[in-house]
């Protein structure tokens, strides 16, 4: 009885199955018949657009992905950019120490020869 029960079970979700496939070419094929020789014609013009409508979304899809990896590309090199960005204004700020002094000299040294005049 077990098996028959299964056997039963298996065969009621093979046909729901069907019947939900069958729903779901239906509702693609939007009212044609599959089953109806007369509307062959039609079916494949309307399974050939869609091929065309998925390729072209496909390239679309495609060439987004390419610039979107462009854009990350070039968002890494600029994130990293400014991560270095302090350490290199540091190596800027203490290669010029010895010029700053040297400016700071001259002009302390302007000012005390202008108000010696």
């Amino acid at each position: 009885d077990a098996d028959a029960n299964a056997d039963a079970d298996a065969s009621a979700n093979a046909d729901s199955a069907s019947q939900s496939d069958a729903d779901a070419i239906k509702a693609f094929l939007g009212g044609l018949d599959p089953t109806d020789p007369k509307q062959k014609g039609e079916i494949l013009e309307k399974m050939q657009r869609e091929v065309e409508e998925r390729t072209a979304l496909n390239q679309k899809r495609d060439a987004i992905k390419k610039k979107v990896d462009a854009v990350k590309k070039i968002l890494e090199f600029k994130q990293r950019i400014l991560k270095e960005l302090p350490k290199k204004l540091q190596e800027i700020e203490n290669k010029t120490i010895p010029l700053q002094k040297f400016f700071h000299d001259s002009s302390v040294d302007s000012n005390n020869d202008s108000k010696s005049h």
